[in-house]
Parts: structure tokens; sequence; C-alpha cells
């Protein structure tokens, strides 16, 4: 029998297996246990705990690594399920790091940390933030794009797209969720400010892509990430976070993302967004971005930020076209998800934002779940190397932030369904609501002030609180919604 390790007894001891009167509460669709959302988490440890990602300085996390975990170097860069190189070189673009990719494993295992309370994934998420904000950032405190293999970043300031500003921030903005340290927080708002004095035209109401043109990015392009990641990057997750004197101003900014997204790339039947604007890449049938999982996510941060303002109107508007968009992609079985209009297979990043999204329309009672979640568990789940699979699993825009978040948004949103179903049937509520599984147990460093902890991007109400060794506390939360209005 194979042993489980310490911290995962303590927690699967922690929630006991559903009863037949929580099981009858069930609602439609599959919808993983604790214990399945546990146990896939482990499997996505098993290739970001391999060694080989760790970096050399640690935290300086590679870009490039193999399916089965292992390194690629100027003398093998060739994986084993890779056609040869045709010159035998290694090409440049792989001898770079990208610092958005540092900073998105960052917070890939902040999120498995936040899930699972293994204290190896905080251990790596901490360097990942040392080597963020030590060297990856240039003498005027602005991130690279680029490390090379000499330490040296680049490019030069004003061709830094906003898009890789903000995720440079996303690995960051785990941690201040996590810790709420006011270093790490005072360091997001300094390049937040420095992208809304700098990027964002008030005149026009547009994020500028690039300040300065470059061979491969040029000042007149329009794309949607360039706001829309803002938001999903750091925004949302710090905005709980904030010193009071910073609310107002970065309430201003988020509302000034929302209205350029509504007024610029909304489409006039308000169903979903275009990825870019006015160049010939935007327009047709394989138009850039103009998948399931940017109009998906565009939604979703919508709703979430209309949460926060209040805003009924946008939530109305971001609510229908969730769901549209949901049920556009949906293969005909329920089964799994499309990638676009053109009814492709959907990659590993979109299938998780369709799956979050499902959830959350769930949750509000608008959408009854099919089976998506259980292939993403069995089928696209890599249980020999870890991780999931959809091709090559690390590279330029690939590692472990989609995966890692999808476990965490789906075991969240998981628990507030499953509570949900069992306060509305009358045995399970009297037998099982109060028990250890229908909670949602998530962990935090003992630096986070409990009193301001929250579940990831959703709200609820702490329950219990539990001290554990190496600093780390477990919080129990209950009544799983949307985040309430700022007051």
């Amino acid at each position: 029998m194979k042993l489980l390790r310490p911290y995962l007894v303590l927690t699967l001891l922690s929630m006991s297996v559903l009863t037949g009167a929580a099981k009858a509460a069930e609602t439609r669709g599959y919808i993983p246990s604790p214990e399945e959302w546990q146990d896939h988490a482990a499997v996505l440890e098993k290739y970001w705990l391999n060694p080989t990602a760790f970096g050399n300085p640690l935290g300086k996390f590679p870009t490039w690594r193999c399916n089965d975990g292992s390194q690629i170097t100027p003398e093998s860069f060739v994986c084993p399920d890779d056609a040869p190189s045709r010159d035998g070189k290694m090409p440049e673009i792989m001898k770079q790091d990208f610092v958005r990719m540092i900073s998105r494993q960052t917070f890939a295992y902040g999120a498995l940390f936040n899930l699972t309370g293994n204290p190896e994934c905080l251990r790596l998420h901490k360097a990942g933030v040392r080597y963020l904000l030590e060297y990856a950032r240039d003498p005027e405190g602005v991130f690279y794009t680029v490390i090379d293999s000499s330490g040296k970043g680049a490019p030069e300031k004003n061709q830094r797209t906003s898009q890789d500003l903000a995720y440079a921030l996303v690995g960051l903005a785990m941690n201040a969720y996590l810790t709420h340290d006011p270093k790490v927080i005072a360091a997001i708002l300094n390049t937040e400010k420095y992208l809304f004095s700098n990027y964002y035209d008030r005149e026009t109401q547009l994020m500028k892509w690039v300040l300065a043109d470059s061979p491969s990015e040029k000042t007149d392009q329009k794309e949607l990430v360039a706001a829309l990641d803002q938001l999903n990057a750091y925004m949302l997750l710090i905005w709980r976070l904030l010193p009071e004197t910073e609310m107002a101003d970065f309430q201003e900014n988020i509302a000034a993302v929302i209205n350029s997204m509504k007024k610029h790339y909304l489409k006039e039947d308000g169903l979903s967004f275009r990825g870019c604007l006015e160049r010939p890449e935007c327009s047709g049938p394989n138009a850039k971005h103009s998948d399931y999982g940017h109009t998906v996510k565009g939604f979703a941060m919508e709703l979430l930020a209309a949460s926060y303002l209040g805003d009924k109107k946008t939530a109305a508007e971001a609510w229908k076209g969730m769901l549209h968009t949901v049920q556009e992609a949906a293969t005909p079985d329920g089964r799994e998800w499309y990638e676009n209009s053109r009814k492709s297979g959907a990659s590993w990043w979109v299938y998780a934002e369709l799956d979050q999204a499902a959830l959350t329309l769930a949750l509000a009672g608008k959408y009854d779940l099919g089976d998506s979640l259980k292939l993403w568990l069995t089928k696209y789940t890599d249980r020999k190397y870890g991780e999931v699979r959809f091709g090559r699993k690390q590279h330029l825009w690939r590692n472990g932030m989609h995966s890692a978040e999808h476990a965490l948004w789906g075991y969240i949103i998981s628990q507030g369904i499953r509570a949900q179903a069992c306060s509305r049937d009358k045995v399970c509520r009297k037998t099982d609501f109060n028990t250890p599984a229908m909670r949602t147990e998530l962990y935090f460093s003992n630096t986070a002030d409990t009193a301001r902890v929250f579940p990831y991007q959703f709200a609820g109400d702490i329950s219990a609180r539990e001290e554990l060794p190496g600093g780390i506390v477990r919080v129990s939360f209950k009544n799983i919604r949307l985040p309430d209005a700022l007051k």
C-alpha cells in the first residue's frame, strides 16, 4: 500500500466520505469529490515537484521542459516525443527563460499549496517570488520580458508588452493572497501604477500593447489581452487586500479596464469578444484569439469585477455571455469542449477556462454541468509523469498556471455546489450539512490576517481555523459565493 504524505493524510482525515444523504443531494453532472481533487492535485505536483523544474538559481524556473519532466539543454534539446532538429542546433528562443512563465510557475506552486497544504509547494512558491523581485526587474523596477542564460534581462523597457507586465505579477498576486506580505503588495502596485500611467490611454480608453516597436511587437496592435489580463493576472485577486489609501485609484482603473473591453472588443450582439482590432490577423474565420477561451475568460472577469463593484447591469451581461459561450462550446454529448466556432478540440487552457465558467454558472443555478470534469481528471491527466496532456506541457506560453488554477477553482466551486445541494435536501441538511465534507478547506501562510482571507476569487464565511506546523494555517469556509460588493 502506498503511504500518503503526512499533510495529505491530515487533509483527507478532515474530509469524510459523503454519506447516502449527501450523495442524494448531488446535482446533475459530474462533480469531483474533495478526495478526487486532492488526488488530481497530487498528480499535477508530480510534474512540478520534479527537481528539473526548480531552476538554477532556485526560483529561476525554466521555460522549457519535456513532457516526461526531463531538462532541455543546448546539448539535449529534442524531447523524446519531438521530431529531430534539422540542423541539430537549439533555437535561440529556447535559450531564454520568459519572466511571465517564471511568474506563472510561481502562481502554480502557490495555488497547489492553497489547495493541498503541501509545504514543499509553499517553499518553491516563495523561491519564485524572491527571484522575480530580486532578478527579474530592471534598475527602474520594471519587469523584464525574458532572461537569457547569463541572467541578463531584455528587451528595452518600451518594447515590453502590457500583457507580459501583467503576467509578471501573477505569481506575486498569488503570494499576496497567501501571505498578505505588504512588500509584495507594494511591488504589485508599483507596476500597476506604471502600466496605467504609461500604457493606458484615457482619451481612447485603450490599453496600449507596447510603447515602442520591436521586430515582433508593434505600437499599432490593439489586443484584448492587453486589458483583460490586467484583471486576470493580478487586479481581482489583490483587490480586497489593498491599503485603504490605494483603493479609490485601483477601483477606478478596474472600471476603466471593464469599460475598455466593453467599448472596443465586445461584439455588437454582446455574446463574444474580438481578440484584436484593425490588423489583418484580427478578422476572418481564423481571427486571432477568436476562441471560446478568451471570450469566456472575458465574461468571467467582468462578472467578478461587477460583483465587487455592485454593478448589476454588467453582471447580468456577463452571466448572459458566459452561459451562451459554454452552451456553444459544449460538445453534443456534454463530455468535453470545443475550442472555437469551427468545432476544433479545445486546447488545455480553453478547456480549463470553460470548466471554470461552467462551474461558476452551476453554483448560481444557471447551468447543469456535463461530464467534462471527469475527462479532465481521467483521460487528460498524465498519472505517469504528472500534469495534464494536450501537447507539450511546458513552453513559452504553457506552464502550470491553468491546470493548478483549474484544480483550485474546481475544488472550491465543487464544494460550494455540493453544500448548496445538501442545504436543499431535508435529510442531508439534518445529517451532513455541518460536517467537514461540506466545508471548503484551504491553506495559507500564518502571516496572513485570518479575518481577511477568502477562497481565491470567491467569497465564503470562515467556519474554522487551525494552526499547523511550518507556519501554515488551514481555514475552513462555508457559503461559497461570488465576491461581495466592496464597501
